[in-house]
């Protein structure tokens, strides 16, 4: 059974994503702290991360940089309620990092629910 580490400092949204997920049978762990995150994988690498970008304690691009350089068969997926515009252009940010999936805030739950599929069958 495919293993997903879910870090989104929303407690809203991350039990939604947790509940999507374990509604597929998946085993999901999850916290609201990228660095509490990162030590979760340590102990117990995943097959999966999805992460938010703007967190308190680190961003979700650094936990994408950091796990993706020593583990660089993770695959990520981002939720996040930034798009374009303003200062900074995060989704253009973590595209950059080689993200394909990225979900803005709101998202469809069944479009979440099938990239997920796809990435843990690949």
């Amino acid at each position: 059974m495919a293993q997903i580490l879910v870090i989104d400092d929303d407690d809203f949204v991350r039990q939604l994503v947790v509940d999507l997920l374990e509604k597929e049978s998946y085993d999901v762990i999850s916290t609201g702290s990228g660095t509490e995150g990162m030590n979760l994988f340590y102990k117990d690498p995943t097959d999966l991360v999805i992460t938010d970008i703007n967190m308190p304690d680190i961003e979700g691009t650094q936990v994408i940089q950091k796990l993706s350089k020593e583990y660089p068969k993770t695959k990520f997926i981002v939720i996040s309620g930034y798009g374009s515009g303003g200062a900074i252009d995060y989704f253009d940010s973590v595209k950059s990092l080689g993200i394909k999936h990225v979900f803005q805030k709101p998202f469809d739950n069944r479009d979440f629910q099938n990239t997920v599929k796809l990435l843990i069958e690949k």
